[in-house]
């Protein structure tokens, strides 16, 4: 929810050199399984339609 973003969103500031943006996901029904597959997927097409050379 948000506050868990906050405090994710808190501690990366801390740590990180980058300040992204963390937010609740608005992907419906299994956003880290879709998000997966469509990492899958663009793997799968890179090494099938890549150059033979």
């Amino acid at each position: 929810g948000e506050r868990l973003c906050e405090m994710v969103g808190d501690d990366v500031r801390r740590i990180a050199p980058v300040n992204p943006r963390v937010v609740p996901t608005t992907v419906p029904s299994g956003p880290v399984l879709r998000g997966a597959v469509l990492t899958a997927v663009a793997h799968a097409r890179e090494v099938l339609f890549s150059s033979t050379e």
